[in-house]
């Protein structure tokens, strides 16, 4: 059972690149795998997320799509520096990696956060984006709770070097969500996140998007890919 599963680890790791794109102060590390049109997925912004979440149908789409799955900064591999994590920094990254990496017209997947995220990039780039799914969209429905004068104060006490690192590390072993590099240097997008400085309202701009785009809630990630591969390709 153990070297089945690790050939099919294996079978799902072939072919794989690695690339960095360097933004402002930060660094985003991605991958790129299959071949086809462009697919970009993005994941969602809760503590210890990142692209990993999202391997099976990342491979799933390769078969169709060359799929691009960053690690957003302050996530995963990529950089875990001192930016002044927000909503609006991670849209006009996604709006730029858009337009300086992949360079054509994409399909997108995202989930929760980084759904918004790719939406408000497709608002302000919508010759950039044929078709768009959205898992579960946070702020789809013009509710996402936005920070008031007291988050400020609790984003602030994250970002302080020794009660921040000492909080991160708390919930960190008390929720699970150790699982990336990067350990504690990612208090400073847990900051953001716990305060909520990274949801995003969007509903206004939901309605003027020109592109196709479908919201579906979360499955499996077969399930997942079998409405990515009917919507996108119409099979």
């Amino acid at each position: 059972m153990q070297k089945s599963q690790k050939s099919l680890n294996s079978q799902k790791n072939q072919g794989v690149r690695y690339g960095t794109y360097r933004w402002k102060k930060v660094l985003m590390k991605y991958t790129i795998r299959g071949a086809g049109a462009p697919l970009l997925v993005l994941h969602d912004v809760e503590p210890g997320s990142g692209q990993w979440e999202w391997q099976e149908l990342i491979y799933l789409m390769s078969q169709y799509f060359t799929v691009y799955a960053p690690d957003l900064p302050g996530y995963g591999h990529s950089s875990q520096n001192e930016a002044d994590y927000g909503n609006f920094l991670y849209v006009m990254l996604v709006k730029d990696f858009v337009e300086d990496v992949i360079k054509s017209p994409i399909y997108f997947v995202g989930a929760g956060r980084g759904a918004a995220y790719g939406a408000m990039a497709c608002h302000f780039s919508p010759n950039y984006y044929e078709k768009l799914l959205l898992i579960a969209p946070h702020g789809a429905d013009g509710k996402a709770y936005m920070p008031q004068m007291r988050d400020q104060f609790v984003k602030w006490l994250f970002e302080f070097p020794i009660i921040g690192t000492a909080a991160y590390c708390v919930m960190a072993v008390k929720d699970g969500f150790w699982k990336h590099k990067g350990g504690k240097g990612a208090r400073m997008a847990a900051s953001a996140w716990y305060s909520g400085y990274l949801n995003l309202n969007f509903s206004h701009k939901l309605r003027t998007i020109k592109a196709p785009f479908l919201i579906v809630q979360k499955g499996t990630q077969s399930e997942i890919a079998r409405q990515c591969k009917s919507f996108f390709l119409g099979k």
